[in-house]
């Protein structure tokens, strides 16, 4: 590796490092997962037991009207 005096005095690889560091970059191994599987599992769970009560659109509007319940008859 070149080691030029313009890159104070570091080689190509530890200045490729520093830049990924300013970049607030990181380099791991490939076989690193930055998601705990059980974890997303648990979501995915609730997701799909949130999304099978919903029947029509409206019922994704039920927030929305919440706080207009007595004025809408509910």
């Amino acid at each position: 590796m070149k080691n030029d005096k313009k890159s104070n005095g570091l080689t190509e690889i530890e200045n490729f490092c520093e830049l990924l560091s300013c970049l607030g970059l990181k380099v791991v191994p490939k076989d690193y997962q930055s998601i705990d599987k059980e974890r997303v599992a648990a979501l995915l769970v609730m997701s799909k037991s949130w999304m099978n009560r919903i029947e029509t659109v409206d019922d994704l509007f039920h927030d929305e009207i919440s706080g207009q319940k007595e004025k809408l008859g509910y």
